[in-house]
């Protein structure tokens, strides 16, 4: 992954957290999240650039992934009281 990459990468990550701060109980699917949750800024954005900004939010701690039973994967804010 090149510099440019890994910054529109950054971007999304950033837009994610600003719409949790709106919203902060919103949870959604990798889908929900470039399709509801990204500003027309980011309608360029790959599926799998926002996979990328997500899992990158779950490994510093800002986002909880949630797998269901039929193998479908949820994103929600880690909560104060969910630490």
């Amino acid at each position: 992954m090149n510099a440019g990459d890994q910054r529109e990468i950054e971007d999304i990550a950033n837009a994610i957290v600003g719409h949790l701060h709106t919203h902060p109980l919103a949870t959604d699917s990798a889908l929900g999240v470039a399709r509801w949750w990204l500003g027309p800024l980011f309608d360029s954005a790959t599926l799998e650039q926002v996979e990328q900004a997500l899992e990158g939010l779950v490994a510093k701690g800002v986002l909880r992934r949630l797998r269901l039973s039929d193998g479908g994967v949820l994103y929600s804010q880690v909560l104060p009281t969910q630490q």
